[in-house]
């Protein structure tokens, strides 16, 4: 009697293909999730520090009654170091976890100490860029009348170091009103080159980034 014989059957090469092409599919789809994900989140984590600076400014505003304009030489505060007001005029106490909120979590991080925040916090080091005060009328705690105000008060610097927050989509910004957005490459519009970094101060296309200005290696 003849015993059946195993089945000789297995995948064709067109079959390992197909599973293959599937797999790959699936995983393009994930890690696209993934940084989707992630760069969602790093864009909220930079609207909160935002946000924070935005609060502490208040504070040095109330304590100050004014914010900063002048330096002791005449000469304005402009840029990052209107936002740094808050840390050099002891607003905000200097320890590492603090200075956090002044890196953008899409940027390379500094390596923060309690010994070393002097040299790591300064206008030029820091990736949020703010308001230019050569504008004296300029004011946080003035009444935007129950609107929404488009007055933007800080935001990222486009340009650090050779490096471009949000992978170059967006800038994280804070309004005047305390409400957080972003500026997204759409709003410089069709002729804003695709590889250019967004740009803040006058030469922006973007009039609510006009008033705003960085420190070192910026737009």
């Amino acid at each position: 009697m003849n015993s059946p014989r195993p089945s000789q059957h297995g995948f064709t090469l067109v079959e390992l293909l197909v599973v293959i092409s599937i797999i790959l599919l699936l995983a393009t789809f994930g890690v696209t999730k993934f940084i989707e994900g992630k760069r969602d989140a790093e864009m909220v984590t930079s609207q909160d520090h935002l946000g924070q600076i935005l609060y502490h400014l208040k504070r040095f505003e109330t304590k100050k009654r004014s914010l900063p304009i002048k330096r002791k030489d005449g000469s304005y505060f402009t840029g990052s170091e209107f936002v740094l007001a808050i840390w050099d005029d002891a607003i905000l106490d200097k320890t590492a976890n603090n200075a956090k909120i002044f890196f953008c979590p899409s940027l390379a991080q500094p390596p923060l100490t309690e010994d070393n925040l002097e040299d790591m916090v300064t206008a030029e080091s820091i990736h949020y860029a703010g308001r230019t005060q050569e504008n004296k009328d300029f004011r946080i705690g003035r009444s935007t009348q129950g609107k929404p105000s488009k007055t933007i008060v800080a935001c990222n610097k486009p340009l650090f170091e050779g490096q471009i927050p949000h992978a170059g989509r967006a800038l994280a910004v804070i309004y005047l009103d305390g409400s957080s957005g972003e500026i997204s490459r759409e709003d410089f519009g069709p002729d804003w080159g695709d590889d250019e970094p967004l740009a803040i101060g006058e030469e922006s296309p973007v009039e609510a980034l006009q008033g705003l200005s960085g420190a070192g290696d910026d737009y």
